[in-house]
Parts: C-alpha cells; structure tokens; sequence
C-alpha cells in the first residue's frame, strides 16, 4: 500500500488528503482496518502511542500526519491545549461582541497565575441578572 499517495507534503506539516472524518482529522484503512491517519504514521516512524495517552496536534492542523507535530499527552492536557488556542485566536466573545481594549476584561486567579478573558458586557449582563434573580429571591423569603 503506497500510503504517500494521499499526504502533501510542505516544509513543515504533511496535509492528509485522503478521506477526513466528520472533524477534519485524517482516516487510513490498512488491511481492512481503519485508524486515524495521524495515529498510523506516528506509531509507522515513532512507535507506539503509550497507554492512557492521545496525540496532540502541536502545530494545530488537524489532517497533520507529520511525526514530528505530534506529542501523546493525556486527554485533559490535550483538551486544555485546545481550549487555550481557541480562546487566544477567537476576536468575540460567544455572544458576539468584540474582544477590544474597551471590553475586555481580564481575570488572573493570584494562586496559579492563570489568567483568562472576558467580555465586559457580558460580565455586566451576568452580574445584573444575577441581582436582579437575588434580590427577588430575598423579596419572595420576607413574603413568606
């Protein structure tokens, strides 16, 4: 089996472009058995991904095959790495609104020195709704 065939090579990442799955990640049948393309060149140049481990895609491009762009980590650490990408790449927030100097805010918990972004405007919206949920609460207890 010529698994060249479907990998375009650049000076840096190696684009699978054969059949991705519903996610972009790359699917190779070998023998009759499917695997994940990225899977099948690590463990083909590398070696075995080691138990309770996942490959994670250093250079963030999915349908990547390239060994040497791919790290097992456990799922926490892979979801977390993911998650910080998005949120620094991402110019709105959920809702919509724009991560400008005006409304961003920035939280940065003391302990761990970890630091996160969000929209003031919604932050405002959460703390009037919460308020406003609060102080019915407290109205509805001195009814009763």
């Amino acid at each position: 089996m010529d698994i060249w065939k479907n990998v375009k090579q650049t000076n840096s990442c190696w684009y699978w472009i054969g059949e991705l799955n519903d996610k972009g990640y790359g699917r190779i049948q070998v023998n009759g058995e499917r695997f994940s393309a990225h899977d099948f060149f690590y463990e083909t140049f590398i070696g075995p991904i080691p138990n309770g481990l996942e490959l994670d895609h250093t250079c963030r491009v999915r349908n990547c095959v390239n060994p040497s762009h791919l790290e097992p980590v456990t799922h926490s650490e892979n979801v977390k790495r993911a998650w910080a990408i998005r949120i620094k790449n991402t110019p709105n927030c959920p809702h919509g609104h724009p991560y400008d100097k005006k409304n961003l805010y920035i939280f940065k918990q003391k302990k761990t020195g970890k630091s996160w972004r969000m929209c003031r405007r919604c932050r405002a919206n959460n703390q009037m709704r919460y308020r406003a949920n609060h102080r019915k609460g407290r109205a509805e207890y001195k009814l009763t």
